[in-house]
This record gives structure tokens, C-alpha cells and sequence, in this order.
């Protein structure tokens, strides 16, 4: 693993207490906090309808919509360039699996999953509609985006 790798993997290692399975902001939580869970709190009964479905989630980073999609019971692929950060969620059984994958051009074959889901991602993206055209030829039901 090289220098780079390293330290974003230490960096996520810190934030993953914050994104476990039981998403609960507390009362205490700055606006900032709040605001960045928002998107993922106003979809809530949606992923309700999403239990048993699978998803591929693409750009994971910090992996932080991970805890909220697997409360629902969603069964999750979850993708990024490095996933070193995301070895808790696989040990935890909060993804079944993760994998090095360029969103751009991803590796599965077209409809794998029911969904495909990108959280803050795309923008990262040098072609974020290419990212966004994969989660579409992926997901059989739909694509979902949330962007900042």
C-alpha cells in the first residue's frame, strides 16, 4: 500500500465509529454533521421499500451512506478506487463485499444489482456522467445520486 493509501485509510479508520450500521446524529452534532446526513435521512422510507434488493455503491470514500443503506436490509457491493477503508464494513457484514472498481467503467455486467448508488460521489469523477450512465446499465430498477 503506498503513502497516499495509507493515510486515507487511517483517515476513514477514525471516521467509521460515526457510520456504523445505527446512524444516529446527536442532539449535540454541529450543523455541518447534520447537513451531511440530510440527504440520506430524507430517503429513509425509501430504502425501507429497498430490504432484500441489492445495490452496487459506487465512490464509497468514508463509506458513510453504507450503516443507513444496511439498516434496511439492502444487500451491499460496495466500490472505490482503494478500499482498505472499508475492511470494518466487510468484517461487520455491513457490505457483502468491496471492490476496487472505477465508476467510470465498471466491471459488472449490465442489470447486476436491483440499484445503483452513488453518495457525494460523482463530482470527484473527471466524467461524472459516465459514473452516472454505470449506475444506470448496472441497476435493473434504477440509478440513485445524491450530489452536494
Amino acid at each position: 500500500m503506498n503513502e497516499h493509501n495509507e493515510k486515507q485509510a487511517e483517515h476513514y479508520a477514525k471516521q467509521y465509529q460515526s457510520v456504523k450500521p445505527n446512524v444516529n446524529i446527536s442532539k449535540d452534532a454541529d450543523l455541518w454533521e447534520w447537513a451531511r446526513w440530510y440527504p440520506l435521512f430524507v430517503l429513509e422510507d425509501f430504502f425501507r421499500t429497498m430490504s432484500g434488493r441489492s445495490a452496487v455503491v459506487t465512490c464509497c470514500g468514508s463509506g458513510r451512506e453504507l450503516g443507513m443503506l444496511h439498516k434496511y436490509g439492502i444487500k451491499l457491493t460496495a466500490t472505490d478506487l482503494t478500499i482498505e477503508q472499508l475492511s470494518d464494513f466487510v468484517r461487520d457484514k455491513i457490505v457483502e463485499r468491496a471492490e476496487i472498481q472505477n465508476a467510470e467503467r465498471l466491471s459488472y455486467a449490465d442489470d447486476s444489482f436491483d440499484y445503483g448508488f452513488v453518495y457525494a460521489g460523482l463530482h470527484h469523477l473527471a466524467h461524472p456522467h459516465a459514473g452516472l450512465c454505470e449506475l444506470m446499465r448496472t441497476g435493473r430498477e434504477a440509478a440513485i445520486f445524491i450530489e452536494p
